[in-house]
């Protein structure tokens, strides 16, 4: 049509074009309207627990806690934190690894942060022995034993505390994790205990010697399985973690008389 200075001007309307347009905006809000309306799942109860011990030692943990009857037992696992062990290697742990699988799958998470600038390892072992004791003595848990795992620094002293007294628990996983050189000598007493062991393809700071110390396993007679989860280094992503719990699931099942096989390999 003619425009008011003289020039001629086109008007193009494309119907195909428009259409698209408005199909691609109704996507749009129907998708935010979804997401608005799409139920948040609720992060897990955590909570600050002293543990007196015997000796006197009070011990400062994180738990956390399912959804559910709060009197209900269930299976719990105490996790032995990496590096320095103290509150911030708890924090860290919980937030990279076991709150983003664990509680939902109805599993409580206990994880104390160490007292002593040594850790849980050496003679910081007896800690974590006692710490399950007391977990058993005032927790609602299956099986009246608790699982234990730890990371790195805290998958060694996790092996001490296993070898210390293997009755109080009912596995030990470790992500990663080794004996200690002075524990080496006496596994055979790990033989009644489930031992899985996890460490990343690309991991060659630990997966060596975890699969060295997969054969001595083997070889005092304990049930164990190593699982070499592909394209991992040493942090485990959530698909690893979902193996983890799996296995967790698994041995839980086994223990408790119902179906379930070990998930590592």
């Amino acid at each position: 049509m003619p425009a008011r200075d003289g020039r001629l001007t086109t008007t193009m309307r494309c119907p195909l074009l428009s259409r698209r347009v408005l199909s691609t905006a109704a996507i749009l809000l129907l998708g935010f309207a979804v997401a608005i309306q799409a139920p948040v799942a609720a992060p897990p109860r955590i909570v600050l627990e002293d543990f007196p011990l015997p000796d006197g030692t009070v011990l400062r943990a994180a738990i956390l806690e399912p959804r559910g009857p709060a009197a209900e037992p269930r299976p719990t696992l105490l996790v032995v934190p990496p590096g320095a062990q103290g509150a911030d290697a708890v924090r860290s742990v919980l937030e990279r690894y076991f709150a983003t699988v664990g509680p939902a799958r109805g599993w409580r998470i206990v994880c104390p942060a160490a007292p002593v600038r040594e850790g849980f390892r050496g003679e910081g072992a007896g800690l974590l022995v006692a710490t399950a004791r007391r977990i058993v003595a005032t927790m609602p848990v299956t099986g009246d034993r608790v699982h234990l795992a730890g990371v790195a620094n805290g998958g060694r002293a996790a092996f001490s505390a296993a070898l210390a007294d293997p009755r109080i628990f009912a596995s030990l996983f470790v992500l990663p994790g080794v004996p200690e050189p002075a524990d080496a000598g006496r596994l055979e007493a790990l033989a009644g205990l489930p031992v899985r062991l996890f460490v990343g393809e690309e991991d060659d700071s630990w997966a060596p010697a975890m699969r060295r110390t997969r054969g001595r396993l083997a070889a005092a007679g304990v049930d164990v399985a190593l699982a070499v989860l592909p394209s991992h280094r040493s942090f485990i992503r959530p698909a690893g973690l979902a193996r983890v719990f799996d296995e967790l699931d698994a041995l839980e099942a086994r223990l408790s008389g119902g179906a379930g096989a070990p998930a590592g390999r």
